[in-house]
């Protein structure tokens, strides 16, 4: 297995394809819509994705997907879990067997738990029981989890933080009215960078829900929170800066920006005068990308 099999992108946002996923946050920030979402991205790949939820009905679920997909058919299997996932596992797993899923989506943390949420016992029969359905050999899974009131950690026992490969945090920043920016950051990562934001632009609309990929850098209240070498790709999308034209774009330092391409030389390339630039997908640098 290559390393790039152990991921799977879509617009931005790395999942775990036999792994552990954890997203979470604040009620109102669309993590079911954008569970769904994702699960209609996944099926349209070819991956079968099955639904365990939680928290709803599969009225509701069937609802969104029309609002988000209109009448394309996609390969999810909703699953409406009543118990605690610990004691579904057995017909859970056959089933997922016989209908050759590779992916779930777990709506949510709280519901499928066996016990308090503060208690290690209760992650570690939880993480057990993905295991038991095969998620870390067959399977990848996303599992939704909640904020406390007080704060911006995963709420409940630290073993369930522990026990996931890749957690993300969403938030949402709010544009127009039925418009919204869903932003996930990357807290904890095994295998790929930590601190990473990726967002996606919600549009609802009577009847439809949008949603697409938006660019960190365009929104105002992110843009500062970006890495710097990210901060240096966006301007040099336009055109080859010096670095001392870049560190005054951004108020860095010179020394800073120095720091940041020579630590990114697979994306920045410094071009004859001085002048930097983006590389290629291919490692080769370019300028025809450019306009004077």
């Amino acid at each position: 297995m290559d390393e790039e099999s152990q991921f799977i992108r879509v617009h931005g946002l790395t999942l775990l394809a036999n792994l552990a996923t954890v997203i979470y946050g604040p009620g109102g920030t669309a993590k079911s819509y954008f569970a769904l979402w994702l699960a209609g991205e996944l099926a349209r790949r070819g991956i079968a994705v099955a639904y365990l939820d939680t928290e709803c009905d599969w009225q509701t679920h069937k609802i969104r997907k029309q609002k988000l997909f209109g009448r394309t058919q996609h390969e999810i299997y909703y699953y409406r879990i009543r118990r605690p996932l610990a004691e579904e596992t057995d017909a859970l797993r056959r089933g997922l067997e016989q209908r050759g899923i590779r992916y779930v989506i777990l709506d949510s943390i709280s519901l499928a738990s066996s016990g308090p949420l503060e208690e290690s016992a209760t992650a570690i029969a939880l993480f057990g029981a993905l295991n038991r359905i095969g998620v870390g050999s067959s399977l990848g899974a996303l599992l939704i989890g909640h904020c406390p009131k007080d704060r911006d950690d995963l709420f409940g026992s630290v073993f369930f933080q522990n026990n996931a490969r890749l957690i993300y945090h969403c938030a949402r920043i709010d544009e127009a009215a039925g418009t919204w920016i869903l932003k996930t950051r990357t807290i904890k990562s095994n295998l790929t960078p930590k601190d990473t934001i990726v967002c996606f632009r919600f549009i609802f609309q009577p009847g439809r829900v949008e949603v697409h990929p938006a660019d960190p850098a365009e929104i105002p209240e992110l843009a500062d929170q970006l890495p710097l070498a990210d901060r240096i790709a966006t301007i040099l999308r336009r055109r080859p800066l010096t670095k001392p034209e870049i560190a005054e774009s951004l108020d860095a330092s010179v020394d800073s920006i120095r720091r940041a391409i020579n630590r990114n030389k697979h994306r920045f390339v410094v071009l004859p005068g001085g002048r930097v630039g983006l590389r290629t997908k291919d490692g080769e640098d370019s300028t025809d990308d450019y306009q004077s």
